[in-house]
């Protein structure tokens, strides 16, 4: 195999003296890269602690270790590779495990000493360190869930609008300009409260008095920077660009209709040279001036395009007076097409004349001077009400980790003792997806690196890919990972190096990736506006005979109806996604979005289709139907009154009481409510409530108003979640699921339950169901893993050989109007620029509409990264969908915050056009009432369960007469022998599960600083024999050492690595839960291994033992393969392990 062309660059990056930024396209191998330099860097450290390698999400830096200790099983157990990048990392580890060696590190025993840790997960271990300089006390934990707080500040906030206190006045004019709208208001500061480590020092620094002055320098200069570069364009046509502009403004003025409504044109009626005065003077009039031209050159709206028709309502009629000739207005009008002509020939011009349409007035009106005081006046003080809430919870959210982070790290120029002391310990920082920091986390690293000194031999090295930057709204900046690169961080340079090699896609799609987004992408960097320019890439892979990529566009004509484009498009994908199921059954399929929402027609294509998916996090646990089911039956026991609640609770499985059924039940007689109508539980409970039921809906009734009248009497007896979850399994709750993700979505339901009790009652109810709409469902236990659906942005990172892109079309939802906007940039001298600016309701809001067009045009750019993103997850084809209108036979282009606007240009004349039928509607209304009522036999019974564990075996059968004949019933002189291998077996197991899932082995050292715990455990479960026990899970686990199995089977590296592993089996009966003990995939093939703590009778021999256990097993490990073979197309295999013989024996299972 030939090396790459960035073959010498890779070989830079390893440079273990020297700092590096590297620029990573899709595809091109970085986390490699950044395994091979941490294995590099780690064989020269003194201690592996030396080394902090930081990611962004808990997944990559679980990837990232297990690499790191794949790399050093492999070294330690295989020969060296012959691919050349392969046989690099194997080097690299080999070099590794002698210095492990030689300082007696025991990485592979103790991998959790590597360092490589998240930038959150960094953030709190660091004020955990030092609390009281963090101004945290004792470190509190981050809430995922902090709304509740935000609103409890804003609470407290609200108490000041009716004192003396000094910001209740700024409070009432914020309010006034919201017309007293409480909701509007709180929801809006809520808003501001998640972005607070952007705005506050802003505010703060609003307080100030030459705070006024200092904003308008910033919005001058910005102005000033936007009209430059037009000044320099305009000014070579500028003699024909006056003559035209006077033309038209004289023509204007005869003309009567500007009396009522004048346009920026007459204005220009002197004009004789281009405005060219910038001083604080001549600006406003600068800027007016030249917002009057672009009404020459350019249709109106902010995003109005060049001018193709000229008329009279612009200056330029058809003839105005004899003394004005046709020929002489025809040829004033040919003379401005041609310089619009020449205008549009220059491709960034077009964007920096809308920009400049947009431009607001030089200095804050002083309507919008008094809001932003109220603002930066009253907005610390609700930041210091959250610090009060959270102190007073014992909590606090990720922001305020990070800042406390910094606080106790003291200044750049003056750091802190736990600085210094990180500064001695840390020798090399290594950072994944740098394209994805935000100011405060930039901050972490400059102090971080602030006492290094050239020549020290410490190093910083950021890998990332500005195109794929796309974590806007997690306040990420990918000008940060440019600046990086071109002026390093803080006082270290890094030499920036660019990798061209794409090894994941085939070469059709890296060559369609590269000439449609290359034209997608802006032309140049731009750090102050967070654009990044394209960088194609090399395919390793040679192109396939098949179609790389197509564009499908479903036509709508727009003088017709045909149909839903969404329904029809999801049509399309699904029959696209059965066409590439059959052609390669064992191919992973991916089908992406932008959103959720997107997919949702998809979604219902696919069960409908049976066609089973995985989508992780896709689902929110309020959607599911067994936890609406919950939520209802919750809200009925609350409340009596709650008709709806209880019409639902009947509605239910447990229940399932038809339509007539419900019916007839709401006519009977009750006592009636405030409202007018029955009592439902009343009317439920009376005697008369059969009448009129169906046979199988009064006997469903009868049964369920026996438990509720249980469960209702033990009100308040019981914490809340086990009533109700008491209550759901008496009615059979959990044997109406249909599924095992069902029930995990009900176990999450009643944890979170349980979370938000106060006594025998919720704290608060909103905020309950806040936190159940905010959870994700738990997956389909029967999913097929080669058909995944996911967000683009949960696709980061991952590839696919087909992947399926619809609603290209499809925008986001609009942007709700925040009570505060800013923008805090730096300018291409290096300076600071900050803009702030109320939301208002008077017309003077012209600096808000700016940087929120600002802001737009940042999240359009993203929008584009994000596309490129989900196109560079495909390796063998890429498939994208949208719909698109047309009309008289041509195509009409899509909305610009659509991720088809990116490439429309480029890409729309190869799409293939599929017109939209009326099949969209027909297959929509086939699949109305699919969904159709479930319940449980009306004869179901709920069974007592068995006699709680720790005393059932000493209970016996406890139903039934007790009779000798019984055997059930008889004492058992093995009793107590029994308990104590039972017992030893589940330590064992647990034991090996701890092991398997820290990716060590049991040492000496470990078995002995195991012994206290084990006594502990054994005691506390009755087991008599204590030494004897711990000595038999001792030999064991030395067994497991020793042996050539025992490593491979607790390496957990492992593809699909896991133990004790818990699948649910449906059935009518209500289904069944399994717990495989160890499973992975290694060389193809997919292992399910059972443990066994036995072992040959003194009289036995190994042979005649085994026999007997796979006799006795054979079934069981036969209904684990069945199970596990759903989780991956991979060939299945079973085994029994025996850690006492040291014996693993497969077991067929075919």
């Amino acid at each position: 195999m030939s090396a790459p062309i960035d073959a010498k660059v890779r070989a830079q990056a390893l440079d273990i003296h020297h700092s590096f930024a590297v620029s990573a396209p899709a595809g091109s191998g970085k986390t490699g890269l950044l395994s091979q330099r941490v294995l590099a860097l780690l064989a020269t450290c003194e201690a592996p602690e030396e080394l902090l390698a930081i990611t962004f999400t808990r997944k990559a830096a679980g990837e990232m270790r297990d690499r790191i200790t794949a790399a050093l099983w492999h070294a330690k157990t295989q020969p060296c590779p012959t691919s050349p990048h392969e046989a690099t990392t194997w080097q690299l580890a080999r070099n590794l495990l002698d210095r492990d060696a030689q300082l007696n590190w025991s990485l592979l025993e103790s991998p959790n000493r590597l360092r490589i840790q998240t930038i959150d997960g960094l953030s709190r271990q660091i004020a955990k360190q030092l609390p009281f300089a963090s101004g945290m006390g004792s470190l509190p934990e981050p809430s995922d869930q902090p709304e509740p707080l935000y609103r409890a500040a804003i609470l407290a906030l609200y108490e000041k609008l009716e004192s003396q206190h000094p910001i209740a006045d700024d409070l009432a004019t914020l309010l006034l300009e919201l017309d007293n709208r409480f909701d509007t208001f709180e929801n809006l500061l809520l808003s501001l409260l998640k972005q607070r480590d952007q705005w506050l020092g802003l505010a703060l620094a609003g307080q100030t008095s030459g705070a006024k002055d200092y904003l308008e320098s910033s919005l001058k200069s910005i102005i000033i920077s936007e009209l430059e570069p037009i000044i320099n364009v305009l000014s070579t046509h500028e003699l024909s660009l006056c003559e035209l502009a006077r033309y038209a403004a004289e023509n204007l003025q005869h003309d009567p209709k500007q009396a009522l409504k004048p346009s920026p044109i007459l204005q220009l009626a002197a004009l004789k040279a281009l405005p060219r005065g910038l001083g604080d003077a001549e600006l406003p009039a600068t800027v007016s001036q030249y917002q009057a031209l672009l009404e020459l050159l350019l249709t109106a709206g902010k995003d109005g395009g060049w001018r193709k028709r000229l008329d009279k309502t612009m200056g330029f009629p058809t003839e105005r007076s004899p003394e004005v000739s046709k020929a002489f207005a025809s040829a004033q009008k040919t003379r401005l097409a041609g310089l619009i002509g020449e205008l549009s020939e220059r491709p960034e011009l077009l964007a920096q004349l809308q920009l400049l349409r947009t431009l607001p007035a030089p200095c804050y009106q002083p309507h919008q001077w008094r809001l932003l005081e109220a603002l930066t006046r009253v907005l610390p003080h609700l930041v210091a009400e959250l610090t009060l809430v959270f102190s007073r919870e014992g909590c606090s959210d990720f922001i305020d980790t990070a800042q406390a982070a910094l606080t106790a790290l003291g200044q750049l120029d003056e750091p802190s003792e736990l600085a210094l002391r990180l500064d001695y310990q840390i020798r090399h920082i290594l950072i994944d997806e740098f394209q994805d920091t935000s100011v405060p986390q930039r901050q972490l690293i400059e102090h971080l690196t602030a006492g290094w000194e050239p020549g020290d031999g410490r190093t910083l090295f950021i890998v990332g890919d500005g195109m794929q930057s796309c974590y806007g709204f997690r306040n990420a900046k990918v000008g940060i990972f440019l600046q990086a690169r071109a002026h390093g961080i803080g006082d270290v340079p890094l030499t920036p190096l660019d990798l061209k090699v794409n090894f994941r896609s085939q070469q059709g799609v890296v060559d369609w990736v590269n000439t449609h987004f290359s034209a997608a992408f802006p032309a140049r960097d731009d750090v102050t506006r967070g654009q990044v320019r394209y960088q194609p890439s090399v395919a390793a892979r040679a192109a396939l005979e098949e179609k790389a990529v197509q564009l499908n566009l479903l036509i709508n004509e727009t003088d017709q109806d045909g149909g839903n484009p969404n329904e029809a498009e999801a049509e399309a994908v699904v029959t696209l996604i059965q066409k590439l199921r059959q052609q390669a059954p064992d191919q992973t399929i991916a089908l992406l979005a932008r959103t959720r929402s997107h997919l949702r027609a998809c979604l219902r294509r696919l069960d409908h289709a049976g066609l089973r998916y995985q989508a992780a996090e896709f689902d929110n646990l309020s959607d599911r139907m067994a936890v609406q089911d919950l939520m209802s039956l919750l809200r009925a026991l609350l409340n009596p009154t709650d008709r709806i609640s209880w019409l639902s609770l009947l509605r239910a499985p447990w229940c399932g009481l038809s339509n007539a059924d419900l019916l007839a039940l709401t006519q009977s007689e009750g006592p009636a409510l405030p409202d007018g109508h029955p009592c439902l539980w009343a009317q439920m409970q009376s005697a008369n409530a059969a009448t009129g039921l169906s046979t199988e809906g009064g006997l469903a009734l009868t049964r369920t108003v026996k438990v509720l009248q249980l469960t209702l009497a033990q009100r308040a007896r019981k914490p809340l979640r086990d009533w109700l979850e008491g209550c759901w399994q008496a009615l059979g709750g959990q044997h109406s699921l249909l599924e095992a993700s069902d029930l995990a979505n009900a176990q999450t339901f009643f944890d979170l339950l349980e979370a938000h009790t106060d006594g025998d009652g919720l704290r608060d109810w909103q905020a309950f169901e806040d936190a159940v709409s905010r959870l994700f469902a738990a997956p389909s236990s029967d999913a097929d893993p080669r058909l995944q659906v996911m967000t683009i942005h949960k696709s980061k990172g991952l590839e696919f050989d087909q992947v399926i892109i619809p609603g290209l079309h499809r925008t986001p939802r609009a942007d709700s109007r925040e009570l505060l906007l800013w923008l805090d940039q730096i300018d291409h001298k290096g300076d600071q620029q900050v803009l702030m600016s109320p939301l208002s309701n008077y017309e003077d809001s012209d600096l808000y509409h700016f940087i929120q067009h600002e802001k737009n045009q940042r999240t359009r750019t993203e929008a584009t990264r994000l596309f490129y993103v989900g196109a560079t997850r495909a390796i063998r084809q890429l498939h994208l969908f949208a719909s698109a209108k047309q009309k008289d036979g041509e195509l009409m282009p899509p909305a610009k915050s659509s991720l088809l606007a990116s490439i429309w240009q480029t890409a729309h004349p190869d799409a293939v056009r599929i017109p939209i039928g009326e099949s969209g509607d027909a297959t929509q209304n086939s699949l109305v009432g699919a969904n159709k009522i479930r319940r449980i036999s009306p004869e179901w019974q709920w069974q007592e369960p068995p006699c709680a564990t720790p005393l059932a075996t000493y209970r016996g059968k406890t139903t039934g007469p007790v009779t000798t004949e019984n055997p059930l019933n008889r004492p058992d002189p093995q009793l107590f022998y029994e308990k104590d291998a039972r017992v030893t077996g589940t330590l064992l197991h647990a034991e090996i599960q701890y092991l398997t899932e820290s990716g060590r082995l049991p040492t000496a050292d470990y078995l002995a600083s195991s012994h206290p715990l084990l006594v502990t455990q054994l005691r506390a479960n009755g087991v008599q024999h204590i030494e004897a026990a711990i000595a038999k899970i001792h030999r064991a686990l030395e067994q497991i050492a020793k042996s050539e199995t025992g490593p491979w089977l607790l390496n957990p590296s492992h593809k699909d690595s896991a133990t004790e592993l818990v699948l649910w089996e449906s059935s009518p009966q209500g289904g069944k839960q399994w717990v495989i003990d160890r499973t992975f995939v290694a060389d193809g093939v997919r292992w399910v291994i059972d443990y066994k703590g036995s072992e040959p009778s003194p009289q036995q021999s190994l042979d005649a033992f085994v026999s007997e256990q796979v006799n006795r097993y054979q079934m069981q490990l036969s209904t684990y393969s069945r199970l596990v073979r759903t989780l991956g197309p991979e060939p299945v295999r079973a085994a029994l392990y025996f850690p006492l013989c040291d014996h693993f024996q497969p077991v067929d299972v075919a």
